[in-house]
């Protein structure tokens, strides 16, 4: 009978993945679902809670690009006033993204949206 080696231990957590406390989880929330003051708090207190800030990070590049758009649109839509229809369908945008950011996150999910996180990840503090 051959004896097999027994398996690899698993890597330990890194920014894309791994066990996630329930103290983190609300961080998170916190995080994403209190928009551009949820990141800076929680960017502010929890430098060493990798998920915590994982979360933090997309909610301030969500917060600020939402800032920009809107102000963007709205100054343009007072030359061309069509565009406030497009203002309320990025406001619908977002408002999706940031439920479906409150479920994954207090889910203890590493969801990486598309275009937040590659901004994201750019983030260092």
């Amino acid at each position: 009978m051959t004896a097999y080696p027994p398996p690899p231990p698993p890597p330990p957590p890194t920014e894309e993945g791994g066990p996630v406390s329930s103290e983190s989880k609300t961080w998170a929330l916190i995080g994403w679902a209190l928009g551009l003051i949820g990141a800076i708090i929680v960017m502010a207190t929890k430098k060493e809670d990798k998920y915590a800030m994982f979360w933090a990070k997309q909610s301030l590049v969500l917060s600020i690009g939402y800032l920009v758009i809107y102000f963007v649109l709205l100054f343009l839509s007072f030359v061309f006033w069509p565009l406030w229809y497009l203002i309320y369908l990025v406001g619908l945008g977002v408002l999706i993204v940031w439920i479906i950011g409150v479920i994954k996150s207090y889910g203890g999910e590493w969801y990486k949206f598309p275009v937040l996180y590659d901004i994201a990840k750019g983030i260092s503090l």
